[in-house]
């Protein structure tokens, strides 16, 4: 598949694999399926850091991972008829707003999880000077 596809072009192949295949499943197993291949790149990330213990040491197996949550994010969106090109616009948006109305891309409560598990992971002295 060329990269100079759009997404719509990218949903239609999608669609026309898991129609010639007959790859049918519930929405419920599909987010399912969805989230299993994040863990699966949150793994691998934690592989090219042997866990935290080193800097980052690129691995060619995160394409493949990616490209599953790819597929999978597909198959939702294709579940719903939702365009992923106009669902990406629409969350572009939303960052832009979160960006100029609070200087950052997450929400408040994603902010504090994340500050908060950094400091149960690190320590709050740490966290406190490094912000």
């Amino acid at each position: 598949m060329s990269a100079k596809k759009t997404l719509l072009d990218i949903q239609q192949h999608v669609r026309v694999f898991c129609d010639k295949y007959e790859i049918v499943s519930p929405i419920e197993h599909r987010v399912l399926d969805l989230v299993s291949e994040i863990g699966e790149v949150a793994k691998e990330i934690l592989k090219m850091t042997d866990y935290g213990k080193s800097s980052l040491n690129y691995r060619e197996e995160i394409k493949q991972e990616l490209g599953d949550v790819f597929y999978s994010l597909i198959t939702v969106a294709n579940y719903f008829n939702i365009d992923l090109g106009e669902a990406l616009e629409l969350a572009i948006k939303k960052y832009e707003k979160r960006l100029k109305e609070k200087g950052s891309l997450g929400s408040d409560l994603l902010n504090y999880l994340f500050i908060s598990h950094l400091t149960l992971y690190y320590g709050s002295q740490k966290i406190l000077r490094s912000i």
